[in-house]
């Protein structure tokens, strides 16, 4: 009831107040605390900051962030918690924007996700235009119970996408996603340290999906998922420079040379249906990594055409194979 707007010692109570106060070009400076969000707290034109020890949580299936902007400018050390039954292909922060977005967090953490295709964080731009990107920063974890499949903790929507943090999942149930790229017109650049407990760090169905991915990415199930599953099958692009803890399955298609340029490091102990520490069924690829692995196969080749100037150290000497073709 006292708050002044541009008076730092006469704060607004609450994030919603103070976003309805605000105009476009007033930046909201969000005090350590707890706060309780009962919608999204976004608004046109108005920057937001967040000072450490800031920690915001939603109210049970609201989207803290969502809708569509001409642009987003979140900053500093926010806490975003929260989580429920979000609608299909929603997540609880959803993001659009046809100009610039720059999302920047301590943490965004969802503690149950109940719905299929749901997701922690959802961002994309309008435009597929090399000067417009959406930017994150952060950390990002999906905990807690799960109802529902195709659940990811940072799903890219179309349009040029940058993320720089860590991603850690561990829901109850499998079938989990670190990243997914589901739309046929993106471009990711990812600079991650990712692990799924029971899932895939990455997959990408789209059909000419463009990405890097720097970072380390690791799988808890071996066994049963790939780190890494670039399943296009049309002509998606994709190159990893990157620690590799797990196995990988390449599938790009091979439209206009779709392909995978792998050039890091993997160390594979076991892999999906024993198919080898690379499982090849598509594209044009370049693989120059150092690889070591325990399983029976390090290649196995069921198509495309793959180019291989790396090193490898098949660990079962005498009982395993390099190349399965």
């Amino acid at each position: 009831g006292t708050a002044v707007v541009g008076d730092m010692l006469k704060p607004f109570q609450t994030i919603l107040a103070a976003t309805a106060s605000a105009s476009p070009g007033d930046t909201i400076m969000v005090y350590p605390g707890f706060y309780t969000a009962s919608c999204q707290i976004l608004k046109e034109g108005v920057k937001y900051y967040f000072f450490p020890g800031s920690h915001i949580s939603a109210s049970d299936s609201v989207p803290l962030m969502e809708g569509v902007f001409n642009n987003i400018d979140v900053r500093g050390y926010g806490i975003f918690e929260g989580g429920g039954t979000f609608g299909i292909q929603d997540a609880f922060i959803n993001l659009t924007v046809s100009g610039s977005g720059y999302l920047e967090f301590d943490k965004i953490k969802t503690t149950s996700l109940k719905q299929n295709y749901n997701a922690t964080v959802q961002v994309g731009t309008s435009e597929n235009v090399l000067n417009k990107y959406f930017e994150l920063k952060g950390r990002i974890e999906s905990t807690g119970s799960s109802v529902g499949s195709y659940h990811a903790s940072l799903n890219i929507k179309a349009g040029n996408v940058k993320f720089d943090g860590s991603i850690h999942m561990d829901q109850s149930n499998a079938g989990q996603i670190g990243i997914r790229l589901a739309n046929d017109a993106n471009d990711a650049l990812i600079k991650a340290d990712v692990y799924t407990s029971k899932g895939i760090c990455v997959d990408s169905t789209a059909r000419n999906a463009h990405s890097k991915f720097e970072g380390r990415y690791e799988t808890g199930d071996k066994s049963t998922y790939y780190v890494m599953r670039f399943n296009d099958g049309y002509q998606g692009q994709h190159i990893i420079d990157a620690e590799i803890v797990g196995a990988l399955h390449f599938h790009p298609g091979s439209n206009q040379y779709g392909g995978i340029h792998f050039s890091g490091y993997q160390l594979c102990t076991d892999s999906p249906s024993g198919n080898g520490a690379i499982y090849i069924q598509s594209g044009l690829n370049y693989i120059d990594a150092s690889i070591y692995s325990t399983e029976a196969v390090i290649f196995g080749v069921n198509g495309g055409n793959t180019h291989f100037g790396g090193v490898v150290e098949q660990y079962n000497n005498g009982g395993g194979k390099i190349f399965n073709v």
